[in-house]
């Protein structure tokens, strides 16, 4: 078959094969060149045969390459494309439109492409010639949903004074407190995701979503699956909590009236729950929260003590200057001649009167809060609507104060650290992945490697989140203007003692404005 020809060089087609004669001298390859290109089904292989008809001209038939199909079909590896190559000229084109589009759906049956085929790019119009073109796609395997899981929502420890029928309610949630069975969180399975098809209608399996685990405590929470839906529940009465990131459920104390001489003094290792109050004279020791709700608060009890929790009295405290609360926070409506020592935060509704307070920072209500005699010692910062009153009562606020460069290093310091080990429980987390992908699967040495990584596992997100602990209490305590602020929203009154760091204030009259320090002197706003 001819496919050029002229008194230089004629180039055919034979069995496949592409041939070359070169009869002239002067035949030069870009000449050769210039003809090929237009000649859609050449496909020129063999170069150094051309280039060699090139030099001796003797008119010897020489194999320059391959004839291609008119119509190419390529497939991608995968199967899930198809792709058309039209090797032909707009002149035979135009002659034989129609016949061509019957052409490639002859092709495409032919290769047994039957799925995803685009009708659009079979239209006359949209043919495309010479160039690859997407002429059928595969449909996907989708991925199925991944599993859903939920958890009892533990309210945040956030006080809130509200007015209602003209009264004061101090209310916040500081024990969340469950009985045995109750539901604590559950885990909707991962889903198959739908099939798809490759170009040649096969069938490709839809996968199934990501797996995820439950995290409990195994000794306070059962998990029981029903419907193929897993469910945690309390093993027991108590508090749920959160532990390295499992919930959890804790040792509760319920008085349902109150600590007197019917129940004794307590102590009692876990959370206590007192519904009424606590008598004059009597103590509770607990070491994680302790809640008194009694809209009458408590009088001169001897103790209020929380080892490592925190500490809520719903109606304030009348202490008659015997009363002592520890805690890591405290949360009350008001107190009276009491003596309050936190770790960490105290927070009151109305009022201080008469009152040791000492803690890294102290807040009373911006609207309501008033703080009269007594003496308060912060590190950080102190916050009253009013100090002192229109009776001169000698009140002395002291803060302690702090450098602000060095709790910056300081949370330089921690925030590296948490970078460190969370680069490390990520890439323990990948690992527990795999396994809990395919823990139905795992044999007995798999399953104690995999149990091994998970006590580990746990350990480290104990030390994230007391390091996220400490990272947020810092970045609060930075919030505090200089380096030690006392903010009075309102007033403070004459015979005020307002002291930071080594620097002293007494107001010798009314004034209106907030303090702190900074360059090594109190400044005024």
């Amino acid at each position: 078959m001819k496919l050029f020809e002229n008194e230089n060089f004629a180039i055919s087609a034979l069995n496949g094969k592409i041939i070359l004669q070169n009869f002239s001298l002067k035949t030069t390859i870009h000449q050769m060149n210039d003809v090929i290109i237009k000649i859609p089904r050449v496909k020129l292989t063999e170069f150094s045969n051309l280039k060699e008809s090139v030099l001796l001209a003797d008119g010897k038939e020489r194999i320059i390459g391959i004839l291609k199909e008119v119509y190419e079909i390529i497939v991608s590896s995968d199967s899930m494309k198809a792709y058309y190559l039209l090797n032909m000229n707009e002149k035979d084109f135009e002659e034989k439109g129609t016949e061509i589009i019957r052409g490639l759906s002859h092709a495409l049956k032919e290769d047994n492409i039957t799925t995803g085929i685009i009708d659009e790019a079979l239209k006359l119009e949209n043919i495309r010639l010479n160039k690859k073109t997407l002429i059928a796609e595969g449909i996907l395997p989708e991925k199925g949903e991944n599993a859903k899981i939920s958890y009892y929502k533990i309210a945040p420890k956030k006080p809130t004074l509200d007015d209602k029928n003209n009264a004061n309610h101090y209310e916040m949630n500081l024990i969340n407190n469950v009985k045995k069975a109750d539901w604590l969180g559950e885990k909707i399975p991962a889903t198959k995701g739908k099939n798809g098809k490759n170009i040649y209608g096969e069938s490709l399996p839809g996968s199934l979503g990501e797996d995820r685990q439950l995290k409990y405590d195994y000794k306070s929470v059962d998990c029981i699956e029903k419907n193929n839906i897993e469910k945690l529940v309390a093993k027991k009465n108590g508090a749920v909590v959160k532990k390295g990131g499992k919930i959890a459920v804790d040792n509760l104390l319920v008085i349902h009236g109150n600590v007197d001489y019917d129940t004794g003094n307590i102590d009692f290792d876990g959370n206590v729950e007192i519904r009424g109050t606590v008598r004059d004279q009597f103590s509770v020791r607990a070491t994680k929260d302790i809640s008194i709700e009694g809209e009458m608060g408590v009088g001169a009890a001897k103790k209020i003590e929380s080892v490592d929790g925190d500490v809520y009295i719903k109606g304030g405290l009348n202490g008659k200057g015997i009363t002592v609360i520890t805690a890591n926070n405290i949360f009350l409506k008001y107190v009276k001649e009491g003596i309050l020592k936190a770790k960490n935060d105290i927070h009151i509704g109305l009022y201080a009167i008469d009152t040791v307070i000492e803690s890294e920072n102290i807040f009373l209500s911006e609207k309501k809060g008033k703080i009269i005699g007594g003496q308060l010692k912060a590190k950080y910062r102190v916050e009253s609507n009013a100090i002192g009153n229109k009776m001169e009562r000698v009140t002395t606020v002291n803060v302690e104060g702090f450098n602000r460069e060095e709790l910056y290093a300081h949370l330089k310091s921690l925030n590296i650290e948490l970078d460190r080990i969370s680069s490390k429980g990520n890439k323990l987390k990948r690992k527990l992945n795999i396994f809990e992908n395919n823990i139905s699967r795992l044999d007995e040495k798999s399953l104690n490697t995999y149990n091994a990584l998970v006590v580990t596992y746990d350990k480290l997100i104990d030390e994230i989140e007391k390091l996220e602990s400490e990272i947020e209490s810092i970045k609060s305590n930075l919030k505090t203007r200089g380096e030690g602020e006392i903010k009075v929203f309102k007033a403070a009154y004459p015979r005020t003692i307002l002291e930071i760091k080594n620097s002293q204030k007494i107001l010798s009259q009314k004034t209106y404005e907030s303090i702190y320090y900074k360059d090594n002197q109190l400044k005024f706003y």
